[in-house]
């Protein structure tokens, strides 16, 4: 992930590391992080780095300073929810965060988001349904107009505040072992 500031973040299995152009410089769970293994991040408009890992959700806002002062805030259950099990995590246009999960996917809306950021615990909304390929989502990508693309092994969903509904197209086989999507700027 590139932040506002230029700088790359990478996740790895041994924590968070920013790249400045000449020095990187790593944060673990010693800094703060909620665990060392990192799934996704995903920065919102008011220049928040979040990173979803195998403990929870980690929230750090980002400044431009070097060397960086983390000062991670860590969120592992909302509610009865647990936040261990999200894979991947996503921004819609419209600043509700998406949760791809092992279970269902989740979202956490805009206003959710700005409370969550002021120390708060977000209310989650969570789209459990009939269909099983809702199960073992492990991909988020944003989309336009509001959307996410939510994926699993062998499914599709574009996911919005009105729900989420399966791409639908004529195929003589269906999808098998979907790895990578990259969302049309046309929709």
């Amino acid at each position: 992930h590139e932040d506002q500031f230029g700088y790359l973040w990478l996740g790895t299995i041994d924590g968070l590391a920013r790249y400045d152009g000449s020095v990187f410089q790593r944060f673990s769970k010693t800094d703060g992080l909620c665990s060392g293994n990192i799934y996704s991040m995903a920065e919102d408009s008011e220049g928040n780095l979040w990173i979803a890992n195998m403990e929870g959700i980690a929230i750090l806002k980002l400044t431009a300073p070097r060397p960086l002062q983390p000062k991670f805030r860590c969120i592992q259950t909302a509610g009865d929810i647990d936040l261990s099990e999200v894979q991947e995590i996503a921004f819609s246009t419209e600043g509700d965060l998406w949760l791809a999960t092992l279970s269902c996917p989740m979202m956490i809306s805009s206003a959710e988001v700005k409370k969550t950021v002021s120390g708060g615990t977000p209310e989650i909304t969570q789209y459990k349904g009939s269909e099983a390929a809702l199960e073992a989502l492990w991909m988020a990508r944003p989309g336009v107009n509001g959307d996410v693309f939510l994926c699993s092994q062998n499914d599709v969903f574009r996911a919005n505040k009105k729900g989420i509904k399966p791409l639908s197209a004529p195929m003589k086989e269906p999808l098998r072992g979907i790895q990578m999507i990259l969302p049309l700027k046309n929709g």
